[in-house]
């Protein structure tokens, strides 16, 4: 995984990874743009804002998710969910890490 810029100037993360293209398998690489509160699609931008506001930064995965806000939300939707599990504190913060 890498850090780059696109042409319009917006940085990128670009991933390798591998497809099956024709049932043959054959190496690619995926730029996802890394978006903040101001290049994001308008249905991101309130949500990175409060991200960005609850943690004091934007962390990456927000910024990649952005691109698509349906994404975005799952995911917030999701991590909501999670922290209201029944998990302890310890238990939550190594399901975070793997």
């Amino acid at each position: 995984m890498t850090l780059g810029m696109s042409a319009p100037g917006l940085p990128v993360i670009v991933v390798a990874g591998m497809t099956d293209a024709n049932n043959s398998w054959e190496a690619t690489m995926v730029e996802f743009p890394l978006h903040d509160e101001a290049s994001a699609p308008d249905d991101s931008k309130a949500l990175l804002a409060e991200v960005k506001r609850h943690n004091g930064f934007l962390p990456n995965l927000y910024g990649v998710l952005a691109e698509s806000p349906q994404a975005l939300a799952a995911y917030q939707a999701t991590s909501e969910q999670f922290l209201r599990s029944s998990l302890s504190r310890a238990a939550k913060h190594v399901v975070w890490l793997t």
